[in-house]
């Protein structure tokens, strides 16, 4: 789990390279406040115990990532960031639905089927996104904090 929280973390914790303009540093400011209550809430999950409480817990980081996905949605990037940018807001969406469809398969009491999702999302598409989005932003001088 703490490979999952991590992935999506260190590509909503952006912070600027070398020779950064207002513009830049103003996106990484945005960024960072729009990850601020992500990574709050999803270093408490830890799914474990009953399954509604399981449930719970995936529906909660999945709350966490969408209302990420609704502040990153409000942020105009750099044109340079543009398209990762969007990358992120497609990735982190694509976890929020894997989230809740974890959440609903442990309410079911589909343990298979939450386990299946939830050790999928490493390779998943929405792990993809980010990961090129990472690799688009560090090519274009934004370096990532350690999450």
């Amino acid at each position: 789990m703490k490979r999952i929280i991590g992935l999506a973390l260190a590509v909503a914790a952006l912070a600027a390279g070398c020779g950064s303009t207002a513009d830049k540093n103003e996106y990484v400011n945005s960024v960072n406040q729009a990850q601020a209550a992500l990574t709050t809430t999803l270093t408490k999950i830890n799914p474990a115990g009953k399954p509604n409480q399981i449930a719970a817990e995936l529906d909660e980081g999945g709350e966490a990532i969408d209302t990420a996905v609704k502040d990153l949605q409000a942020i105009t990037p750099p044109d340079d960031a543009t398209k990762p940018h969007g990358r992120i807001v497609n990735g982190l969406s694509a976890l929020a639905s894997t989230f809740h469809d974890a959440a609903d398969a442990a309410r079911a009491k589909d343990t298979a089927k939450m386990a299946e999702l939830l050790n999928g999302i490493q390779t998943s598409a929405g792990a993809k996104e980010l990961e090129t989005a990472q690799r688009e932003l560090m090519a274009n001088g934004y370096k990532f904090e350690e999450a």
